[in-house]
């Protein structure tokens, strides 16, 4: 018997819906991510860089964010799939006046 070894989630890209947005302004966030054997991902964003809001749930594949800080956004996303192997990606909003 030849057990296959479990390979960590893939993160395929993270993208907003645009690069640059006004402060206070809504922006939607979407992270694509495939796991090798077809097994269920957790996803967790966190603000890094900046202040923002985080109002959808931040345990599904795409966020909305609201920045509320002139300047760089960061927002970082872990995935993480069954056996608790995980990737990471980190994406960057330019909030403008």
């Amino acid at each position: 018997v030849v057990e296959t070894q479990n390979k960590p989630p893939i993160i395929e890209w993270v993208k907003p819906e645009k690069d640059t947005v006004k402060i206070n302004t809504a922006v939607t966030i979407t992270c694509k991510a495939t796991d090798p054997e077809g097994g269920k991902i957790s996803y967790f964003w966190q603000v890094i860089t900046g202040n923002a809001v985080l109002t959808s749930a931040t345990t599904e594949s795409q966020i909305i964010c609201t920045p509320r800080t002139l300047g760089a956004v960061i927002l970082r996303v872990q995935i993480i799939d069954d056996q608790n192997l995980a990737d990471v990606r980190d994406v960057l909003i330019n909030v403008i006046n």
